[in-house]
């Protein structure tokens, strides 16, 4: 039966490499892992509890739209020389 299942998955790996997604979804197949998607059913924002779906995925769109400029805005460049980039 080992010999058989490993027969099994190394002509499906075999039969895949031209398409990794697959040969990946055969892996994780064979290593048990299933693909659960995670849902976020509470998040916290400034110490607000939000449990509604829209009001979640409203945090998570502000967070992840605002985080770059967020980020840029606290980086010192005021000793950066960016002439020394000009061929950028």
């Amino acid at each position: 039966m080992k010999k058989a299942k490993k027969d099994y998955y190394s002509k499906r790996i075999d039969g895949q490499k031209q398409n990794p997604k697959e040969a990946w979804k055969t892996i994780n197949n064979l290593l048990g892992r299933q693909n659960q998607p995670t849902k976020v059913n509470e998040l916290s924002i400034s110490g607000n509890d939000l449990t509604n779906s829209e009001d979640i995925a409203e945090g998570f769109n502000e967070f992840f739209s605002n985080i770059g400029p967020d980020f840029a805005s606290k980086l010192d460049t005021s000793n950066y020389n960016f002439d020394e980039h000009d061929n950028l």
